[in-house]
């Protein structure tokens, strides 16, 4: 099977998902955009959840992405707050409301087709995939922070190695727009 088969099928699934996506959404007024960018603000880290990075995220222009981040907020699934460290600075958090939504559009039950080695080799695959493309574009990663090379496990906690920050469990598994990480084989 080539590169190609497997983009094919990659992309085949994403028409799938997208399908089912806007049968959900447009019963709430919301379009394809305002879903993507609840997800991206659903795995995100404390150092990603802004406007700049979700538009980098995105690939988007700032007039979309903010014209996407007022229609969430004037429908209750997003709340912008000042950061306390830079007044200047903008952060996103997802209401009640918005996680019930990602929830609902998780597919989880089609886990059950999959043991968890095929799960775990799949992941693999498909994260080697993207990094290569991502490489080869000269794309920002926005990579998990574990599998960053700032990352730092000191057995007892971890730490980001480019702002020196303590990290909490749960932060290890989100996605950060400072990641940086060279190609791994599987």
């Amino acid at each position: 099977m080539s590169l190609t088969n497997i983009l094919n099928l990659v992309d085949s699934i994403g028409n799938l998902l997208r399908s089912e996506e806007k049968k959900f959404l447009q019963p709430l007024g919301l379009q394809p955009i305002h879903l993507h960018v609840l997800m991206y603000l659903s795995m995100c880290n404390k150092y990603s959840n802004n406007p700049a990075a979700l538009t980098k995220y995105l690939g988007n222009t700032k007039g979309t992405t903010s014209q996407s981040i007022n229609v969430l907020e004037s429908k209750g699934y997003l709340v912008k707050q000042k950061s306390k460290k830079d007044k200047r600075i903008v952060k996103l958090y997802l209401t009640e409301q918005a996680t019930e939504i990602i929830k609902k559009l998780s597919f989880e039950d089609s886990e059950d087709f999959f043991n968890d080695r095929s799960m775990e080799i799949t992941e693999n695959v498909l994260t080697n995939i993207l990094k290569s493309l991502q490489l080869s574009n000269q794309s920002m990663t926005f990579g998990i922070c574990k599998t960053c090379d700032f990352f730092i496990d000191e057995g007892d906690g971890f730490r980001c190695g480019l702002t020196e920050e303590v990290l909490f469990d749960y932060e290890i598994d989100l996605v950060c727009q400072e990641h940086e990480s060279e190609l791994q084989d599987i």
